[in-house]
């Protein structure tokens, strides 16, 4: 270059421009003043080489020619760049220099050198003795110096702390003062300012005794007048009245006495286990492939008629078969066989236009008994 060019150290790439239209008004400059780099660009220099040039890049001359590095390879730091400590090197004397730290020079052990090394037990008015956890200096006039100390040895107490009522100075007085507790002064052996010394026989309303004398286990239970002690003879309860009790009875309550009495279930108008038993057999497929008379098994079931031809089902008589007024007992005809529904000596079937029969295959009815010899026959009929 000639003597009289521009003496440049480094160029910034910057890879959102065109490298002929950044550099396009110095190589002109340099060509009408110098008669160089006439229409030239960057990576056409000799002696520039590039590699894959990024943002920020610099141009640095190594070995005679300029190459494309980043901050971090030319070791140089970006603006605004930081430091630790350890990287100041007159860290230490700057700060013992520092007008708040160069004061503390008569903490033992710690020179205004190095104040940043201190630690409470190098305090000079301080002693400390096995520290624990939640410990806390106080001070101690005898020795003229700060101690570690637990909160018991200091006289404090912990936050959420409880007490029992003997450390309550004022308790019997604060008790007595509340409103609730004030109007009892009517209980045996008790006073206003004493109430907490209550016993249950001391309530107006509790009765140990009354019945039977108090054992182990007992409960309070309310007799109508008083709470009284239990177990007890349940006869004792004034609007109870048992006779001849047997297992499996219950009370009821009898509106002409105004008394629960002893009943049985069936007594009291209660399913029995029978009645449970009936309940859960209802809804039995029973199959016939022939004609039958109707049994007390077919009870609350379901008759499937399997016959393929013609059969009859017998509504028997109560005298033979004394079936529960009530009794439904449904009936399919399944078979291809027509099925017709017969009425046994002395029984009355009710149905619509006294049809009997069953229209057809698939067809149903239900019969249900209404009285003695008196049934009804609902359904498919024809």
């Amino acid at each position: 270059m000639p003597s009289n060019s521009p003496n440049f150290s480094f160029f910034i790439y910057d890879s959102t421009a065109d490298e002929a239209s950044l550099f396009k008004d110095y190589i002109d400059h340099m060509a009408d003043n110098f008669g160089i780099l006439d229409d030239i660009i960057v990576g056409e220099i000799t002696d520039i080489t590039l590699t894959t040039p990024a943002n920020g890049e610099l141009l640095i001359l190594d070995t005679g020619v300029w190459i494309n590095k980043t901050l971090a390879e030319a070791g140089i730091s970006a603006t605004g760049h930081t430091h630790t400590a350890s990287n100041v090197t007159d860290f230490d004397t700057e700060v013992g220099n520092h007008t708040d730290v160069a004061a503390n020079t008569t903490h033992r052990g710690i020179t205004a050198g190095n104040p940043h090394g201190a630690e409470v037990e190098d305090l000079s008015d301080v002693t400390l003795a096995s520290a624990g956890d939640k410990e806390m200096l106080t001070y101690n006039t005898s020795g003229g110096n700060w101690i570690n100390r637990t909160a018991a040895e200091v006289g404090l107490s912990e936050t959420g702390h409880t007490h029992a009522a003997s450390n309550i100075t004022d308790f019997d007085t604060e008790v007595s003062n509340n409103s609730t507790v004030d109007t009892n002064t009517t209980h045996s052996g008790t006073t206003t300012g004493n109430p907490h010394s209550l016993d249950m026989d001391d309530l107006d309303s509790v009765y140990f005794g009354k019945y039977n004398s108090l054992t182990t286990d007992d409960y309070l239970v309310y007799d109508g007048t008083d709470w009284v002690n239990g177990p007890f003879d349940i006869n004792a309860i004034s609007d109870v009245t048992i006779s001849s009790s047997t297992d499996n009875e219950v009370l009821a309550y009898n509106n002409a006495t105004s008394k629960w009495i002893n009943q049985t279930a069936a007594e009291a108008g209660l399913a029995t286990a029978s009645d449970v038993s009936v309940l859960q057999a209802y809804g039995t497929i029973n199959t016939k492939s022939a004609s039958s008379t109707l049994a007390l098994t077919d009870a609350n079931d379901f008759i499937k008629c399997t016959s393929a031809t013609a059969m009859n089902l017998t509504v028997p008589p109560n005298s033979s078969v004394a079936f529960t007024i009530g009794t439904v007992i449904d009936v399919l005809n399944y078979g291809a066989g027509v099925v017709t529904i017969v009425a046994g000596s002395g029984v009355t079937l009710r149905s619509i236009d006294s049809n009997l029969d069953i229209s057809g295959q698939y067809g149903g009815v239900t019969l249900k008994k209404l009285a003695t010899d008196e049934w009804s026959v609902i359904g498919a009929l024809e």
